[in-house]
């Protein structure tokens, strides 16, 4: 009410000073470059205050309408869902540092404010598995599995959990609800990467290595030389907490935890490492077990998510759209790369492998003879004597260097 009586105030104020200017006369002027508009001075004025109170009731409106409760409430909601990603992001940082107890509190935090959505609910279960909570995380996976939408998710959750207790019997009859579903899906293979990381006299090699050597590298060479499998699981996930974009280092540690039957917290391991710093070898650890085109697309779209915008991200993408027949967005993802500056080789090599299926022969000849006069990808070498490795080994096993392998560019001839 009051409000109301201000702006019935505010207008008769306007008004008497409209009625006063009006007595004064004279006109207004207004140029503009060549244009010149002129008007009396009360009509002027009269304009002026039209605007003020127009302006005035709009800005007054719109603030009430904002303070309605279905505006509030979706304020609240979308505060709400910045709270729930931030959560869900904490508890894949937790899980992939091993931090059971930490992982468990903020993916419990992010079920509760985003309404339980399937992302929580799988970063959740994951969180139990690492915590030892095995009915805790197959509850997670039932949820899934209540929703035909998510059903096959909480199947998978559930063949894993079988497999890992040993009750065959649960788990075949769960590959065969999975495979109802879809063909395939009921198929769990871990993943494996081949990690050849012992050297000559790696332990001999350590003690002479400069104490500056990088500590991540350090402490997955000590995981390599372990006696017992617990140690080497501690190191290897000190190395990934001590350089998470260490891309060895992820990879053994998520070689390990997928080992022990946690392939969702082995995920979470590799999609925090891409995050840090994009590497071929973690896009291999992390879709090498997928041999479906558009399943290990759905796989590759999930890891670039870390890192959309980075070179090796768009690469896997548009290899990953080729392998699943999808031509488009694959073109359009190599072009970007081949405009952004020179390229490396795998760039035209895909380029001429999409050329070839569109049935452009000639195109795929020309990236071709480019692929052999652009720059050679990056390796792992030895930056002592220059042998080239396939994977990051801590001695090199051509001069015997202890943390010598480097990613690099390659040597070419």
């Amino acid at each position: 009410m009051r409000e109301l009586l201000l702006f019935f105030a505010a207008g008769a104020l306007l008004g008497a000073g409209v009625a006063w200017i009006s007595g004064l006369g004279g006109d207004v002027e207004v140029r503009f470059g060549e244009w010149l508009i002129a008007a009396p001075l009360a009509l002027a004025a009269f304009a002026v205050a039209v605007f003020f109170l127009f302006g005035h009731g709009l800005l007054a409106g719109l603030a009430a309408l904002l303070r309605r409760p279905a505006w509030r409430a979706l304020r609240l909601s979308l505060d709400q869902r910045a709270q729930a990603d931030r959560a869900l992001t904490e508890a894949l940082v937790k899980i992939a540092l091993g931090a059971p107890a930490a992982a468990r509190e903020a993916a419990e935090r992010a079920c509760r404010l985003s309404g339980g959505q399937p992302v929580t609910l799988l970063v959740a279960a994951a969180a139990e598995r690492l915590a030892g909570q095995e009915e805790a995380a197959a509850a997670h996976y039932r949820k899934l599995a209540a929703d035909p939408a998510t059903r096959i998710l909480g199947l998978r959750g559930l063949i894993r959990q079988a497999r890992a207790a040993g009750d065959r019997e649960a788990e075949l009859a769960l590959r065969a609800a999975a495979e109802a579903l879809q063909p395939g899906a009921g198929r769990i293979d871990s993943e494996t990467a081949e990690r050849a990381l012992a050297g000559p006299d790696l332990q001999a090699a350590l003690e002479i290595t400069p104490p500056e050597a990088p500590r991540a590298e350090r402490l997955l060479a000590e995981a390599a030389a372990a006696t017992s499998a617990e140690e080497a699981a501690r190191l290897e996930r000190e190395a990934f907490a001590a350089d998470p974009g260490f891309a060895p280092a992820a990879i053994a540690h998520a070689a390990r935890l997928s080992a022990a039957g946690h392939e969702e917290a082995a995920r979470a391991v590799l999609e925090v490492a891409w995050a840090a710093a994009p590497h071929p070898d973690l896009a291999f650890a992390y879709l090498g077990a997928e041999t479906d085109g558009h399943r290990r697309l759905a796989q590759a779209q999930v890891l670039a998510r870390h890192h959309p915008h980075h070179r090796e991200t768009r690469l896997m993408l548009a290899r990953a759209h080729l392998g699943a027949g999808e031509l488009a967005p694959a073109r359009r993802l190599l072009e970007e790369l081949l405009a952004e500056g020179p390229p490396d080789r795998r760039v035209h090599q895909a380029m001429a492998e999409l050329c070839r299926r569109e049935g452009d022969v000639e195109g795929a000849a020309r990236h071709l003879d480019l692929a052999l006069a652009a720059p050679l990808p990056a390796v792992w070498s030895c930056s002592a004597c220059g042998a080239e490795v396939e994977r990051w080994v801590p001695a090199c096993r051509a001069c015997g260097a202890a943390l010598a392998v480097r990613w690099g560019a390659k040597r070419d001839g």
